[in-house]
């Protein structure tokens, strides 16, 4: 029951005549309610109301829309998997035929993953959330096209099919373009932190904070460094490894960090994915008693209607 100090929230958008006074999302479709009566459906999807009247937690959520966020975790971590073992593939490979071949299987590794990270970023139907995450949401799918193109322009620069400016060139592009993944992951966490707020685990949400910049920090250094090393030993040749040992010192340092921070992403990652599992099943199951309710009262005003 609540207490006097908490009102009731659905109470206190409902004005006197028994409708919703204030903008209201469907959960479902995103249709303004306003106006409307909380025990109705919505006139475009034929949602429940009372399911949009509870406040922002994905155990209100469009049960679909949470089983995207879960698949799309899977995905993801799958993808990872997948990823390591194309890659190993795609070594062994490289070095019995053609080296272009095994880049390439390593480059369809990742794709998996590319999807699953397309679906976790899909946006709520309802359009709830977007004021606080839409930006990271939009920038996490950029990063993942711009990464994507990294991959492909720095693809032959690995498997030494060019040589020279060429190789120069491509590798400062691949280089630049790949530094916004760290952009890209720290719109991930951003975006993580808020759903994790949604569930609401504020656990998810302190540890996605503190890997955005534990995590994303070390990204960084280990591209930035990475990168200066690669176009620094292209253009001195055999002298770079040499100018450049201080550097591959905080390279090894840095990518060490970086695995650690890696495996707690991975972590949080699979955390979420199961809450997600579990949001999806609670809402499914409101969603099903919600339905009952309004067609009971359905019922109901039809058999007095004939009465």
């Amino acid at each position: 029951m609540d207490s006097p100090l908490q009102p009731d929230p659905v109470a206190q958008i409902i004005d006197a005549s028994g409708a919703i006074s204030t903008d209201v999302v469907c959960r479902r479709c995103g249709y303004n309610l306003r106006g409307l009566p909380p025990a109705g459906r919505c006139p475009e999807c034929a949602t429940p109301i009372g399911l949009s009247t509870s406040g922002d937690l994905l155990r209100f959520a469009d049960p679909e829309w949470l089983d995207k966020l879960a698949r799309g975790i899977r995905y993801i971590l799958w993808g990872l998997v997948i990823a390591v073992l194309l890659r190993i593939l795609g070594g062994v490979v490289a070095q019995l035929t053609e080296p272009l071949i095994g880049e390439a299987l390593g480059f369809l590794g990742g794709l998996l993953g590319l999807y699953g990270a397309w679906l976790l970023t899909e946006p709520d139907p309802s359009g709830i959330g977007e004021d606080r995450y839409a930006s990271a949401r939009r920038v996490i799918r950029v990063t993942l096209l711009v990464g994507v193109a990294a991959n492909v322009l720095h693809a032959p620069v690995r498997a030494n099919a060019v040589t020279g400016p060429v190789a120069i060139v491509l590798t400062v592009i691949a280089s630049l373009a790949s530094l916004t993944s760290v952009v890209g992951e720290f719109a991930r966490l951003v975006y993580l932190e808020k759903l994790a707020l949604r569930i609401p685990e504020p656990k998810y949400a302190a540890r996605a904070r503190f890997l955005r910049w534990g995590y994303g920090g070390t990204l960084a250094i280990v591209i930035a460094v990475g990168a200066l090393f690669a176009v620094f030993a292209l253009m001195a040749g055999a002298r770079g490894s040499v100018v450049f040992g201080g550097a591959g010192c905080i390279m090894a340092i840095s990518a060490l960090l970086l695995f650690v921070f890696f495996l707690m992403y991975l972590l949080l990652l699979y955390r979420m994915g199961r809450a997600f599992q579990e949001q999806a099943r609670i809402a499914r199951a409101t969603w099903t008693r919600a339905v009952g309710a309004v067609a009971q009262v359905g019922d109901a005003g039809n058999a007095a209607d004939t009465s």
